[in-house]
């Protein structure tokens, strides 16, 4: 449980306005979400640069697969 607030003194007699904030860390979500999700944002922001809008550039995209797939079976 983490806390965040700045405590009362003792000579205050008007104090200011103080925000408190609390929250609490759950490791096995941290393990099993979190980072994996991450990484997922992370590879779909980088394949976000081929998405171009352009029909020429989409339809590459099976032709390198297919390439790419034919090229690794032969081994």
């Amino acid at each position: 449980m983490e806390k965040d607030f700045q405590p009362f003194e003792g000579g205050e007699i008007f104090p200011q306005e103080r925000v408190f904030a609390s929250r609490s860390v759950d490791s096995a979500e941290t393990v099993l979400i979190e980072k994996p999700g991450n990484f997922l944002i992370e590879q779909m922001q980088r394949m976000a640069v081929f998405q171009t809008g352009r029909i020429q550039h989409y339809l590459n995209y099976p032709l390198i697969f297919f390439l790419g797939l034919i090229f690794i079976l032969t081994f």
